[in-house]
């Protein structure tokens, strides 16, 4: 159904944006479980895998909260995206 589709887009959307502001921030932008692994990675690889690990462990909810507070727009961003 293409509401479904339309759901699926919007939270493609968040994941990039939250990995791209997760990246720019460097350790700053992980939680401190996972800023050493960032800090000991040998290559943007490695890098790579820490800022996945980091989003693999949120819940929806703290994804979404996040990203609010790192990209902004508000809690709930993208609209609809709890549909």
């Amino acid at each position: 159904a293409q509401d479904r589709l339309d759901l699926m887009e919007r939270q493609r959307q968040l994941l990039h944006e939250l990995f791209a502001a997760i990246w720019k921030r460097g350790t700053d932008g992980l939680d401190p479980a996972f800023r050493q692994d960032f800090a000991d990675a040998s290559d943007d690889d490695g890098r790579t895998r820490v800022v996945i690990d980091q989003i693999a462990s949120l819940t929806d909810g703290s994804a979404i909260a996040r990203h609010a507070d790192l990209v902004g727009g508000g809690r709930g961003w993208p609209e609809g995206l709890n549909a």
